[in-house]
């Protein structure tokens, strides 16, 4: 068996340490300076990294994704939503490899995370140092959802604005798109005629109406 001496036990306690010291630093910036545009960066710099190096143990979900993604690119068949087999099979076409491919989901779902960070609130930096401390970063290994939450995230942004039927009509469509990239999306379609209602102040009853309506058809 290998060993390892004292030495390099404490060059590796003191990697460690250092690096948890700037990751709880950075986080700490992200709180005291909220609009700081460097700040910003950083933040979105760390979870980029964190979340494009996250693959998880044998058996994990991103590691079926790979497995996917190399039977793809050998002229296999995926039976996974459209738009995320339809992603898949152009970036195997392109000759990149499940890495970039990775990258490319990655970019995508921050896009939609950063609109909304930026539509909902001016203090952007808090929202990004709060995902650095929950583990959607560094333990994100579900790509199809990811991809999906981005779509979702941008839909409940703009639906919180949304009072006429052409605003209606996008955020339906930002479900669609979310929903071809994960199937499990679908249930979002209820907050539009429900925040719709709230908005005309509905009856709460009409509400379960359609509620109950929409669960059965999604269930059938």
């Amino acid at each position: 068996r290998s060993i390892i001496s004292h030495t390099d036990w404490l060059k590796l306690l003191m990697g460690n340490f250092f690096v948890y010291v700037f990751y709880i630093s950075l986080i700490l910036l992200g709180f005291i300076f909220p609009k700081s545009k460097w700040v910003h960066c950083l933040l979105i710099v760390m979870a980029y990294s964190l979340y494009t190096m996250s693959y998880g143990d044998v058996g994990s979900d991103t590691m079926e994704y790979m497995e996917r993604y190399e039977y793809v690119s050998r002229g296999g068949e995926s039976s996974y939503e459209f738009l995320y087999d339809l992603l898949m099979k152009v970036c195997v076409n392109l000759g990149f490899p499940f890495d970039a491919f990775r990258y490319i989901t990655a970019f995508l779902t921050f896009v939609g995370l950063e609109y909304t960070t930026f539509k909902l609130t001016k203090n952007i930096n808090i929202v990004w140092a709060l995902y650095l401390i929950y583990p959607s970063m560094y333990d994100a290994e579900l790509i199809r959802a990811s991809l999906a939450m981005g779509f979702i995230a941008v839909f409940l942004a703009r639906l919180i604005s949304s009072n006429t039927i052409k605003h209606y009509l996008i955020c339906t469509l930002l479900i669609v798109v979310a929903t071809l990239f994960h199937s499990s999306s679908i249930v979002y379609l209820i907050f539009t005629p429900v925040w719709h209602f709230i908005r005309k102040k509905i009856r709460a009853y009409h509400i379960l109406v359609i509620f109950i309506s929409l669960l059965g058809l999604y269930y059938t």
